[in-house]
């Protein structure tokens, strides 16, 4: 546990470290419901909306995901395919002279594993990104097509229970890494780290909530400007169980 806490660490740190020619820091409100609908034993669709805001409520982005999930294991589960769309706004202290779009498509595997109370949750997902490009500020665009590997370390803890079910308060924390390549990627070292630390509740086995802290830092392509969001991230969850038979 010591030894996995040390690596996400030291991940973090060397990531900021690398870029302060021009660093900004600015309020973030991140919103997301979630869902993931079980189809069968080994089928599920995920779906959720992101909304995403800073410098009190500030457009940022708009987030919109479907994917089609399969169950290997318990502990294993994987999107061959998936589909976002993204919808990004001019906003905060280093705005982008132009708003681009974007279309992603991606792929990922979620595993999940157990120590003690402590719920571990990896995830690898690879995104082939299709992002709209203007010239300063012409109407005539065209695509930039890149490439992002990412991986979250995520860990859940039960405070009242033995594990996370209906009527638990739990903790969650995670590390999410990225790093970019393809058309005027110019940095390639991890470009964007994402922290969380939060306290949620489940109320059902289909509806959760959670709230907490939340820090982004993302580097701009060029490697010498920063931008860190600092603020709250609020999830609400409502699944659906649709192998469940009528009585």
């Amino acid at each position: 546990m010591k030894a996995y806490i040390i690596i996400i660490f030291c991940l973090s740190a060397d990531y900021i470290v690398e870029a302060q020619e021009a660093v900004v820091d600015q309020p973030t409100e991140w919103f997301a419901i979630t869902s993931t609908s079980k189809l069968s034993k080994y089928v599920n669709v995920y779906a959720d909306v992101h909304l995403r805001y800073v410098k009190g409520f500030e457009p940022m982005m708009f987030q919109y995901r479907i994917a089609p999930e399969w169950v290997v294991s318990k502990t294993i589960s994987i999107a061959p395919i998936g589909f976002v769309y993204i919808q990004n706004f001019i906003y905060g202290d280093q705005p982008a002279p132009i708003a681009n779009n974007e279309r992603r498509f991606y792929q990922q595997i979620i595993v999940k594993h157990n120590s003690g109370k402590f719920v571990f949750n990896h995830r690898f997902r690879v995104e082939e990104r299709i992002i709209q490009s203007h010239q300063g500020l012409s109407d005539e665009g065209f695509i930039v097509h890149q490439t992002r590997l990412r991986y979250r370390a995520m860990v859940n803890y039960p405070f009242n229970r033995s594990k996370i079910e209906a009527g638990t308060f739990f903790g969650s924390f995670y590390d999410e890494i990225f790093v970019s390549w393809g058309d005027k990627v110019t940095f390639h070292s991890p470009d964007q780290n994402r922290i969380y630390l939060g306290l949620g509740y489940q109320f059902s086995q289909q509806v959760t909530l959670q709230t907490g802290f939340f820090f982004q830092a993302l580097l701009k392509s060029n490697g010498t400007k920063q931008e860190n969001n600092i603020g709250l991230m609020t999830q609400f969850t409502y699944n659906f169980d649709f192998t469940k038979k009528e009585n």
